[in-house]
């Protein structure tokens, strides 16, 4: 082999090598704290490989809401969707948990209330967490709910995705979620509601959606429509939750919504005809 050819070829090899340790490499905020992942935060591209087998719409087609400062931007009757491109990943450092009623950090002081029998419900109210921080659309946790679970002093179940460093301002905080097609009844499932969080303190950046306004949207939900649900955000968050309250509270409704990522990037595309 001649020399020049060796010689680009130990070129190329050093530039993927390169390339492979930005990649997985780290990064610091102004803060000096570390976070790993293309993007230093803890997310990456999405993965959605098998969209027409039991995969997540991507293109624009699914529904639901995605708001800016109150003002809806993707969903609804704006003729706009939402198509998610960057997600919190686990292999880059993105966790989640089960919690409740909104709250980020320590639930010793509602537990403490609480008696062990609905504390087990409570941790096992959210199966397959780990599906929510995977990087593939196609998968997703489900949310598990019981009649002995909810209870006046429990208003909604949330699922929890926290990341290693935060999520800049003008990026997205946007669940892609669907609904088990059979669900007992979706009138149960009364309110869906995204909030984002710094250091545990909730930022103006909410957004709750009924399930009689996606029904108005046409939204066909028992027939597990996927949808999108979030905003586009106005300042930076390490965390993001999506809340479940359902309006009664004796029912086993079962599974009841699946949570497949936190998108944490996205475009606004034209909803494409059907």
């Amino acid at each position: 082999m001649k020399t020049f050819e060796i010689l680009k070829i130990a070129a190329v090899a050093a530039a993927m090598i390169a390339g492979a340790g930005s990649m997985a490499g780290c990064r610091a905020d102004a803060n000096g704290v570390t976070g790993s992942g293309p993007n230093g935060n803890g997310t990456a591209p999405t993965d959605n490989t098998d969209p027409d087998n039991g995969g997540f719409p991507n293109d624009g087609s699914a529904g639901g809401s995605v708001t800016e400062g109150g003002t809806e931007i993707a969903g609804g009757d704006t003729g706009m969707g939402f198509v998610c491109t960057q997600s919190a990943q686990s292999f880059f450092g993105a966790t989640t948990e089960a919690s409740l009623n909104g709250l980020v950090g320590t639930l010793t002081p509602i537990l403490n209330l609480l008696g062990t029998d609905t504390v087990t419900q409570l941790l096992n109210s959210v199966n397959d967490k780990e599906l929510t921080i995977d990087g593939q659309l196609q998968t997703g946790s489900t949310f598990d709910l019981t009649a002995g679970l909810i209870g006046p002093l429990i208003t909604s179940i949330d699922q929890i995705v926290t990341l290693p460093t935060p999520v800049p301002a003008g990026d997205f905080a946007v669940f892609a979620l669907s609904f088990p097609g059979g669900t007992l009844d979706l009138s149960l499932l009364n309110t869906i509601t995204v909030r984002t969080y710094m250091n545990a303190v909730e930022t103006a950046d909410t957004v709750s959606i009924s399930h009689t306004a996606l029904d108005l949207l046409g939204q066909s939900l028992a027939g597990g429509d996927p949808i999108y649900v979030g905003v586009k955000t106005t300042v930076p968050y390490t965390a993001a939750s999506v809340s479940l309250e359902p309006t009664l509270l004796s029912v086993n409704v079962g599974d009841a919504m699946q949570v497949h990522e936190l998108c944490t990037d996205g475009q606004i595309v034209p909803v494409p005809a059907p």
